[in-house]
């Protein structure tokens, strides 16, 4: 489907899937910073957000900062599964992704799901298949957390 298509959503939803947090645009907050010297307030701020982001990685035990995000946000949020938005027109958008699933599905043994779109070109997919595993997914979900109330994972 397009990316923008919220009729997959919403069939998400309709299947008992809840969205708590995007990601995909959103940064790491910045770093509070005291303004009364500004050179040093903004030498500070860029410092802590090039080698900050990745000190958070490696206290997650990860090598990617995004990778460390989403750790983060599957604990803040209580997160039970992800799914990735993957743009095929979009190259950069689509860098880390495979690691950042394989972070959550080896390391923490969450289901991850690719959701593969395009910009605009509609042909990418197919409605029907694409409905298809997202059904899977949210039974995949199912089963974890059932998995994951019995303390298997």
């Amino acid at each position: 489907p397009l990316w923008h298509n919220m009729a997959f959503f919403n069939a998400l939803e309709e299947a008992g899937a809840v969205f708590v947090i995007e990601n995909q645009y959103y940064p790491e907050m910045p770093p509070e910073v005291d303004t009364s010297d500004p050179l040093e307030a903004m030498a500070e701020r860029y410092w802590e957000e090039r080698v900050g982001v990745v000190r958070r990685a490696r206290e997650e035990g990860v090598a990617d900062h995004r990778a460390g995000q989403v750790r983060r946000m599957v604990r803040e949020y209580h997160i039970d599964g992800v799914v990735f938005l993957l743009i095929l027109s979009c190259r950069p958008n689509a860098i880390g992704s495979t690691y950042m699933r394989n972070i959550l599905m080896e390391g923490l043994q969450m289901p991850a799901f690719f959701l593969e779109s395009d910009i605009c070109d509609g042909r990418v997919a197919s409605d029907a298949e694409v409905r298809t595993r997202a059904a899977e997914f949210v039974e995949t979900v199912a089963n974890y957390k059932k998995r994951r109330e019995k303390g298997e994972v």
